[in-house]
Parts: structure tokens; sequence; C-alpha cells
């Protein structure tokens, strides 16, 4: 069990790490990871606008973060409770896995998703 924990603390340290890289060459520049799918068909794909969307929330412009991404709230959230249900997966089995409990949550995540690519492309949000 500590072997876990010290590699989870290990993995957990490069990802915020790596985080605050990005976050400062995008607070201090303004470049953010450009979207491939933006670049090639100019259209939004569902986490267009995530970066901008942040940085807002990061300086308590929750307004201007929806207008980035309406879904931003919720694909934080989402990201935040799959790193959190791998990490306590690993811990109590020493497997890691990231198909995230219960199944329904991803259908209908990925399903939202999908819709909200479609509305944000045909209405132009």
């Amino acid at each position: 069990m500590k072997k876990r924990v010290r590699r989870l603390i290990a993995v957990w340290c490069v990802v915020i790490a790596a985080g605050a890289v990005y976050a400062a060459v995008f607070f201090a520049f303004g470049v953010g990871i450009p979207c491939p799918f933006h670049l090639i068909t100019g259209l939004n794909c569902p986490g267009c606008g995530i970066s901008r969307a942040i940085r807002s929330i990061a300086e308590f412009r929750f307004a201007d973060a929806l207008g980035y991404n309406l879904m931003a709230p919720l694909i934080l959230l989402y990201i935040g409770y799959c790193a959190g249900f791998a990490s306590v997966t690993y811990l109590n089995t020493g497997k890691s896995s990231l198909l995230v409990k219960p199944e329904w949550l991803n259908i209908a995540l990925l399903s939202l998703f999908m819709i909200w690519w479609v509305v944000r492309n045909i209405f132009g949000i």
C-alpha cells in the first residue's frame, strides 16, 4: 500500500507540475493548446474554449467562462471525478483504470457532449 501511495503522489506531482507550466505559459502569453479539430474543420469541438474558461474561472469571471464553453464546469467536474475514481481504484486494488463507474454516467455525459457539439456549431455558441 505504501508503494502505491508513493506512486500515486509521484503521478499527481507530475500532473500538477505540467498543469502549472501550462497555466504559466497561458497566463503569461495567452497561448493555449490549439484544437486540431477546429484548425482542420473550422468547427468547434465540445472542448473548444476550455483553456479560456479555466482562466476565467481562476479570475472569478464565471459568466465569461460560460461564454467560452457552456459545458466547462461540467467537463471539469467530470475530469475531477474520473481522476479521483482512478486514484481510489488504484489505491484499493493496485490496478490503474480509467473505466469510471457507474457506466450510465459515462454514457449520459458522452451523449450530452455530443449534443452540445452539434448545438454549438449549428447556433454558433
